[in-house]
């Protein structure tokens, strides 16, 4: 079953090359694999998205999962606005209309997730993203920051 979130995600990866598997979206590059995940909550009809990069360097697997990612980022925990965010990936909360929520997914794509994709392409563009402040939301593994020479904060 395809959602409005799912469906207004799609038309965006699509545009960018990402081929999609279930919730989960991957693009290869030369140096990385990016991995656009929405992911459901087993609790009810809330959904969080996540954008992910395993690179190359590190021999991930050939179509990794979000969770196997060497740098791992939940957009709502990135963004100042936590609650819109909520709102709109709670399917369950029908404050919003379809209309509503394809403008708010647009507007978080192309504030959040469309420059991590950008960034997340080239194995330099990772490693400026894990030296910024930006990063400190993030989940990034030790074996990727032993790799780049990057101390723990």
């Amino acid at each position: 079953m395809h959602n409005i979130l799912e469906s207004t995600l799609a038309a965006s990866l699509k545009a960018q090359s990402f081929s999609k598997k279930r919730l989960c979206w991957r693009r290869k590059t030369d140096d990385t694999i990016i991995v656009v995940d929405l992911q459901r909550s087993q609790w009810g009809e809330q959904y969080y998205l996540n954008v992910a990069v395993a690179p190359k360097l590190l021999d991930p697997p050939e179509s990794p999962k979000e969770h196997q990612c060497d740098v791992r980022v939940r957009i709502d925990e990135v963004r100042g606005d936590a609650e819109v965010f909520q709102t709109c990936f709670d399917l369950e909360n029908d404050q919003l209309t379809d209309e509503d929520r394809r403008r708010i997914v647009g507007i978080v794509f192309a504030d959040s997730v469309e420059p991590l994709i950008q960034l997340f392409a080239t194995l330099d563009g990772v490693a400026k993203y894990v030296r910024s402040p930006e990063s400190r939301g993030a989940l990034v593994s030790l074996k990727l920051r032993t790799a780049l020479a990057i101390p723990e904060t």
